[in-house]
């Protein structure tokens, strides 16, 4: 799973377009894509998420969970100081 950054545009899985998402889900999927580096990994906070988006950050976690389940992202624990989490696109 690959997503890639140019400027204004964020490159998601075109099996996004086919899965059955609601249309937070799909937002949440985009707004992680825009801070994907070329591997597909990013490393926004929900509340970035949610800033981006206008989705309130509990509903952030839904979509993040409801992704993961569609197999279109996944996400771990990010190490480090700030802990947090790494996503992949």
């Amino acid at each position: 799973m690959t997503a890639k950054k140019n400027g204004n545009f964020a490159c998601i899985p075109a099996r996004a377009a086919s899965a059955d998402l609601h249309g937070y889900d799909f937002r949440v999927l985009v707004e992680i894509a825009r801070h994907a580096d070329k591997e597909g990994r990013a490393h926004p906070s929900l509340s970035l998420i949610a800033s981006g988006t206008g989705i309130a950050r509990r509903n952030v976690s839904r979509s993040i969970a409801a992704l993961e389940k569609a197999g279109l992202m996944n996400h771990q624990p990010q190490k480090g100081e700030a802990g947090g989490w790494a996503h992949s696109v």
